[in-house]
């Protein structure tokens, strides 16, 4: 429409060879607040409608060269003329003119001689109405496309792939051809949305679609290429990416197509002055090798994205048929962890530390393990992870903590003064919301004094969110928690860090400790950590503790602590009032021979 008068004004085009007639019409209709454009035949109107477009045509029936049916099947062949308003004036009232006109593709017909009043009335409703329906018309191609379009990244969305996949699957069983299915995760995308809130992560999931598409289409495009494959691209949802390879004659296009996805995903976003970096996990199935339908196929490709995230992330993995029967074991044990809480199958193990300087015991490691019943004790490395992955460790986490606080307010209230309990934190727990208060309560609740509880964290999990981390380790420390650095020496840390979080102690890793005696780099290395943690008045604690002669170096370099199989291996709470009894009545004993031989020295030492 154009704009008059800051107002937008419908145009209407009058096609009569009565002068008089276009007169008469043009008045009513400017007077209705229409623009007016005139033609005196069909011919003329055809040329005047390509030019301006008008919204409404009022076509008269009889007329040299090009009459009004003529004229109206015309305009319905221009690709602007399809949904245009024709409104027919005739003089003719015959039901068969009647019927023409409405064949030849009118909207609407008027009689001749014409009311003019009631015409600019019937105009302006005729084009309300198909104002009305061209609205409802656009909405039918925007309905559509929020049906099949992801409206995000206006990629194909999960309904659309699937009617192109099975399309695929059935030209590749008649045509007898390869189609690769690649099913793109993006690693760690969760931890993008915690720390820099999910604005950045919708602009980040964006911005890979499309320099996907970018790269993509460089060689490959989502039309035929050259290879004679064709691509196209989609999105699942969450951070979800699929791409379909059609027509393809060798499976080495796929590992190309791979390979370009990790490639163009290698270089940072950058989202203001914050650098962000994406990495992608492929599983990649192939038709009609892993999968004849759509459902198994997919399945597959999901399948071999998981063992790429298990081969480290940031790689592709073909599906191999072994892999099912991973997938299903880790299935089933999902399954089973989930009700492993409710079944009590869960049970707390205490690891003993032992003061070096007063050859006493100091504390103890708290350590989930998990007792099946059918499967017996499955190591922590097959369930912690599996826990931390779907979420299940945050539940676990914090039963853990209940259980060790009121087990350690039970050993106080027996007489076991003097020891501190460590737990360890997952990522996911420490960057749970609700952690200070989840530890409050529970610290409430068993009446433990917080300074027996020692939170122990890795320097990957304070490292990944530095500012949330400082915060979070201020107010446990402000409640009186120890906190203590696990793995010490294999992450991240810096001088620095050592020196501005609120920590009380350093957990050398037992990597170090293996090779003290025998290996020099290593036992520089663990004596430099203990002068560096003692200058920062820091604790030292040893893990992984399994000769004597380890523990000797320990205590000659002045390492505060240790725990070790050489000590002793975690055990059941009961195992360890046990332990701790018998450590103590040796440790009695082997303090009475000293005195004994003291004495005995002593007595030899006046006979002289």
């Amino acid at each position: 429409m154009e704009v008059i008068d800051g107002r937008k004004r419908p145009l209407a085009l009058i096609v009569d060879d009565d002068e008089t007639v276009r007169l008469l019409v043009r008045q009513t209709l400017e007077q209705s607040d229409f623009d007016v454009e005139e033609a005196e035949n069909g011919v003329i109107a055809l040329s005047a409608f390509r030019n301006r477009r008008p919204h409404i045509v009022l076509l008269d029936v009889v007329m040299p060269e090009l009459d009004g049916y003529r004229t109206c099947r015309a305009i319905r062949q221009l690709p602007e003329g399809e949904h245009t308003t024709i409104l027919m004036m005739t003089g003719l009232d015959d039901v068969d003119s009647i019927n023409e006109a409405f064949d030849a593709g009118a909207t609407d017909f008027i009689t001749k001689p014409m009311n003019y009043l009631i015409l600019g009335h019937r105009v302006r409703y005729m084009l309300r109405t198909m104002q009305a329906f061209e609205s409802l018309r656009e909405s039918r191609r925007q309905i559509r496309h929020l049906a099949y379009y992801d409206s995000l990244t206006n990629l194909p969305n999960r309904r659309l792939f699937g009617d192109r996949l099975n399309h695929s699957l059935e030209i590749a069983r008649r045509e007898n051809h390869l189609v690769a299915l690649l099913f793109i995760d993006l690693d760690n995308f969760k931890r993008i949305n915690d720390t820099f809130g999910h604005t950045v992560g919708d602009n980040l999931l964006q911005a890979v679609a499309r320099r996907l598409l970018h790269a993509l289409r460089k060689s490959d495009t989502v039309s035929r290429n050259t290879e004679g494959y064709h691509l196209s691209l989609s999105r699942l949802g969450g951070d979800e990416f699929t791409v379909l390879l059609e027509h393809l004659k060798r499976v080495e296009d796929v590992a190309r197509v791979a390979r370009r996805i990790t490639e163009t995903l290698s270089a940072p976003f950058l989202f203001g002055k914050e650098e962000v970096v994406i990495t992608p996990s492929i599983g990649i199935a192939v038709y009609p090798h892993d999968g004849k339908d759509n459902e198994e196929l997919i399945k597959n490709a999901d399948t071999a994205m998981y063992c790429a995230k298990d081969e480290g992330r940031n790689n592709y993995q073909f599906y191999t048929a072994s892999m099912n029967a991973s997938s299903f074991e880790r299935l089933s044990l999902e399954n089973n962890l989930r009700k492993a809480l409710d079944r009590e199958e869960l049970q707390v193990y205490y690891q003993p530390k032992i003061d070096l300087a007063r050859h006493k015991v100091s504390g103890m490691e708290a350590l989930m393990r998990w007792n099946h019943p059918d499967l017996g004790m499955i190591s922590p490395d097959e369930f912690i992870p599996l826990a931390e992955q779907t979420g299940l460790i945050v539940g676990m986490g914090e039963w853990v903590i209940r259980t060790v606080c009121r087990q350690m307010q039970e050993w106080v209230s027996a007489g076991q003064t003097g020891l501190k309990v460590a737990v360890n934190l997952s990522a996911r727990q420490f960057r749970q919301d609700n952690l200070v208060d989840v530890i409050s309560d529970v610290i409430r609740e068993t009446s433990l004094d917080p300074q027996r509880l020692e939170l122990e964290l890795t320097e990957s999990v304070i490292i990944d969110d530095l500012e949330a981390s400082r915060g979070t380790l201020a107010e446990l420390k402000a409640m009186g928690i120890r906190i203590s650095l696990d793995d010490f020496g294999t992450g991240y840390s810096s001088l620095r860090l050592l020196k501005e979080l609120p920590i009380d102690s350093l957990k050398i890793d037992q990597s170090f400790i293996r090779d003290i005696t025998s290996d020099v780099d290593d036992a520089a290395i663990v004596s430099t950590l203990i002068s560096l943690a003692h200058n920062l008045k820091l604790r030292v604690i040893a893990e992984g503790v399994e000769t004597g002669k380890q523990l000797e170096y320990l205590r000659v370099k002045k390492c505060d602590e240790a725990q070790g199989y050489l000590i002793a291996r975690p055990m059941t709470a009961d195992a360890f009032e046990n332990w701790i009894q018998e450590h103590r009545k040796s440790r009695r004993s082997a303090s009475s021979k000293r005195e004994a031989r003291k004495r005995e020295t002593r007595k030899l030492s006046r006979c002289v």
